[in-house]
């Protein structure tokens, strides 16, 4: 019995020194096979290392902001707080457009009715401005046809100038007439610059020199002296100076106007003419006229002329 026991025991010793055997030898293979992956595995921990490095450094940087960051922080909450804050009253206003909105498509809903009233005017405006315009050679005609007939004047008032020690009397009579003459023409002027003021321009201004020049010759030829005295000559036109022309006319008709202004609509300037004294010479009748000039800057100027009346009974100017 002990015999059998201790060959039984024997064989499980065998066994067992037999699977220490194979533990060991597969321990052995695992080894190696371990030790086959150790410089794959001291590679990726070299890179992981490197990585670890990278990142290091990087974090640094990141660190440095943290405080920064970390005190805008109550900035933006407060920024935050405020924007917060502001909404209610956002919210009440739009609350209150809202309200007005109605209204104010009311007023548009209005509008768009009165449009098709105002297109209607605009059209008929349209065709009397069209009616005008159909008018315009007429009115021409008319002006141009008035112009002639006072250039027809003037070639017979320079016959009869030879005469005029006989026609003194109706040259007289003529002076008072003139004034409510230029009245006349210059309400036909107005009205024909209201209608077409470039057209009518050239016949206007022609209808004015003839009338000037019957029988005054008022500062004919010294424009160029009466420009060159002024500062501002510069920003005076030659409508100015017809202006001023025909201003010394009326002043000069009138026995006892001793002052007359002028001023230009379209640039702005304007002026007075003022008898400053009367005076004779050389047995002539002479007055010293101040001309001031205030252009549409608002700077004014001045110069004074002396005129005479000659024999014929025109004025000249004194140089």
């Amino acid at each position: 019995m002990d015999k059998q026991n201790r060959q039984v025991k024997d064989k499980l010793f065998s066994f067992s020194l037999m699977l220490i055997a194979a533990s060991i030898a597969y321990f052995s293979y695992s080894l190696m096979s371990v030790s086959r992956q150790i410089p794959a595995i001291l590679d990726q921990v070299s890179l992981v290392s490197q990585q670890i490095d990278r990142t290091s450094h990087n974090i640094e940087p990141i660190l440095n902001t943290v405080p920064d960051i970390l005190n805008t922080v109550p900035d933006i909450l407060k920024t935050i707080d405020n924007t917060t804050n502001s909404i209610p009253p956002i919210l009440e206003e739009s609350a209150k457009i809202r309200e007005v909105v109605p209204g104010v498509l009311g007023e548009v809903e209005a509008v768009r009715q009165t449009l098709p009233v105002i297109l209607e005017r605009v059209d008929r405006l349209q065709q009397q401005v069209a009616a005008l315009q159909k008018d315009i050679p007429k009115i021409l005609k008319t002006v141009n046809g008035v112009s002639a007939a006072v250039n027809e004047t003037n070639q017979r008032v320079d016959k009869i100038i030879p005469l005029v020690p006989q026609v003194l009397s109706e040259v007289d009579k003529t002076r008072v007439a003139i004034p409510n003459y230029l009245t006349r023409v210059e309400k036909i002027v107005e009205n024909t610059k209201g209608i077409s003021e470039e057209a009518g321009k050239g016949a206007v201004t022609g209808f004015f020199k003839g009338i000037v020049a019957t029988p005054f010759e008022l500062l004919k030829g010294t424009e160029h002296r009466l420009r060159s005295s002024l500062k501002n000559q510069s920003l005076l036109t030659e409508e100015d100076f017809q202006l001023v022309y025909e201003s010394s006319t009326r002043l000069l008709q009138g026995d006892n106007q001793q002052a007359t202004s002028w001023r230009n609509p379209l640039t702005g300037n304007e002026g007075k003419l003022t008898v400053l004294k009367s005076y004779q010479y050389n047995g002539e009748e002479c007055k010293t006229i101040q001309m001031l000039f205030k252009t549409k800057n608002g700077s004014e100027d001045s110069t004074n002329k002396d005129i005479c009346k000659n024999s014929d009974g025109q004025w000249k100017a004194v140089d």
